[in-house]
């Protein structure tokens, strides 16, 4: 067994986006609890209720799924495997959600690259690898330093 990519090993990025998705939730919450300590002591009085209630879902909607996201994301990170890529004699095998394996010459199109443009500035470091096989496509998240393929694949796919 070749490892060819591996988890990001413990990058503060993770846990800043972790720690941001904690505070969005707070912040929800906090929000609701003042605006309804405001509802009650009827400061809504003179206030178009209309465009405050269309402000408060939109901001409510955004911090709570924008910080669900982000926990969610961390939970994923936190239950990966630490090899991500490895090679198998024949196989190319990954773990996306449960571990796939692929014959090389099954294997059509690979391309990795950083997470987003906020990750690669921030330094985290890691990426997104691309699988397509056999006209499925596979994404292989958290993959410390993706921001080229990794040479064991490009030479087996050259080969």
């Amino acid at each position: 067994m070749k490892e060819i990519g591996r988890k990001t090993d413990c990058k503060i990025i993770i846990y800043v986006e972790f720690a941001a998705g904690i505070l969005c939730l707070l912040l929800a919450a906090a929000v609701t609890a003042l605006l309804i300590w405001y509802a009650v002591n009827d400061g809504f009085a003179g206030v178009d209720k209309t465009i405050a209630a269309i402000v408060f879902v939109v901001f409510y909607l955004l911090c709570l799924g924008g910080g669900g996201w982000l926990i969610e994301r961390f939970c994923k990170w936190k239950k990966l495997p630490e090899t991500l890529i490895w090679e198998d004699g024949d196989c190319l095998c990954f773990y996306t959600n449960k571990e796939e394996r692929i014959a090389w010459k099954d294997v059509d199109f690979v391309f990795a690259g950083p997470e987003s443009l906020f990750v690669h500035l921030l330094g985290g470091g890691y990426g997104i690898v691309y699988i397509k096989a056999d006209g499925k496509k596979y994404k292989v998240y958290f993959v410390d330093e993706a921001n080229t393929i990794p040479d064991a694949i490009a030479d087996k796919l050259s080969a």
